[in-house]
């Protein structure tokens, strides 16, 4: 999903699809100053060179970077302030706490402050596929795959030249080749190209896993910045019914834990057309604070973990010395439901019906695209 943290929001502007995306790899995972890397790959800088199979490592040693072997019969020695590789299997590495994952196009290791950061440059194809496998669930049906490629592209191909993107729900998560089934293949051939637009402009995306019984309007979510987005309206969903969230997520908070962070349970002012809250009051130190209900949301879930209310329509209720927590859907519950789209495409839905559904007043057309976008 697209997890939104910025309140106010530059209007999209069209754009030539890129051919190629840059990102910036592990954003969510603690800072390391060692990468580890499988072979065959080749060096591309600082000079050409093919590296055999096997098991090796980038380290940082102050201002320079050490590319050895892992495998103690084996000596590789060869150091530089930043490494790019590529290989036609795609590079498969590992950093930090992530899992191992291979990427397509090419992987630039450089220093950033006191750690190693790592970029990849990546066919705009490669990408979208990625990212559709990374935040969708691999077994939903074609064309709910499908819109969720199109939504994908919409934001892509408004990038500025030049951006670097992150790769995790910041914007949308991007795990990988691994994550790249033969039908998500598939679904990204028969829409590429393919963007979603309002008022010929092409449109904010924004999805989340389960609405469980409706969306919600954006600017009601996300406050005055997202004013202007018509078509992010409440729209009644019955589609996501299959999803394990569409049932109430209870779960506890302990009472001191909690008064740790929030003092006291909020007090919900007002809730919107899908009965999430929008508008809540807690106090602190006898001050009276108000905050969106989304706002809310983040907070629970960055002190406690999103487990405690997986989506935004939440009730808190304090019971002996636990907080229990009761949430329904999954996600921020704003734009496409995921499951929803997977629903509707069982039931014989096309990915054009699934957009107009979620994004009223919205139309599919093919943006100007450059001559050199990948293929």
């Amino acid at each position: 999903m697209i997890l939104l943290l910025l309140i106010c929001l530059a209007p999209p502007a069209l754009a030539e699809m890129p051919a190629r995306v840059t990102v910036k790899l592990f954003e969510s995972h603690a800072s390391a100053d060692r990468l580890n890397v499988e072979g065959p790959f080749r060096i591309l800088q600082p000079s050409s060179r093919l590296v055999p199979a096997g098991k090796y490592f980038l380290q940082l040693d102050g201002r320079i970077i050490h590319l050895r072997s892992s495998e103690k019969n084996r000596s590789f020695n060869l150091d530089a302030r930043k490494f790019s590789l590529t290989s036609d299997r795609g590079i498969a590495m590992q950093y930090s706490t992530s899992k191992p994952r291979r990427y397509a196009g090419i992987v630039d290791v450089y220093k950033d402050e006191q750690a190693l950061a790592v970029t990849n440059i990546v066919p705009t194809r490669d990408y979208v596929m990625s990212v559709v496998g990374s935040e969708s669930n691999i077994a939903f049906p074609l064309e709910s795959l499908k819109a969720q490629a199109i939504l994908t592209q919409t934001r892509v191909c408004q990038a500025r030249p030049g951006a670097v993107v992150g790769d995790s729900t910041q914007e949308e998560s991007y795990f990988g080749t691994e994550y790249v089934t033969p039908l998500i293949e598939k679904a990204v051939s028969a829409v590429w190209e393919q963007i979603l637009v309002y008022n010929n402009q092409p449109i904010h995306i924004f999805y989340h896993s389960t609405c469980a019984g409706g969306t919600s309007e954006a600017v009601k979510v996300f406050g005055s910045g997202a004013s202007n987005m018509p078509y992010m309206r409440c729209v009644p969903c019955k589609f996501c019914q299959a999803s394990p969230f569409w049932k109430p997520t209870v779960t506890q908070i302990k009472t001191a834990e909690f008064k740790k962070v929030f003092e006291d349970l909020p007090e919900v002012n007002r809730l919107d057309c899908a009965r999430r809250p929008t508008a809540l009051t807690r106090y602190k130190n006898g001050r009276r604070i108000d905050m969106s209900g989304y706002q809310f949301w983040i907070k629970l879930g960055q002190k406690f973990g999103w487990d405690k209310a997986p989506g935004t329509r939440f009730a808190l209720t304090e019971k002996a010395d636990q907080i229990e927590v009761q949430s329904t859907g999954a996600g921020h519950g704003v734009g496409m439901c995921q499951w929803g789209a997977a629903g509707m495409a069982a039931k014989g839905k096309g990915y054009e019906d699934i957009l107009k559904f979620y994004f009223p007043g919205t139309a599919i057309r093919k943006p100007e695209f450059s001559k050199k976008s990948s293929h």
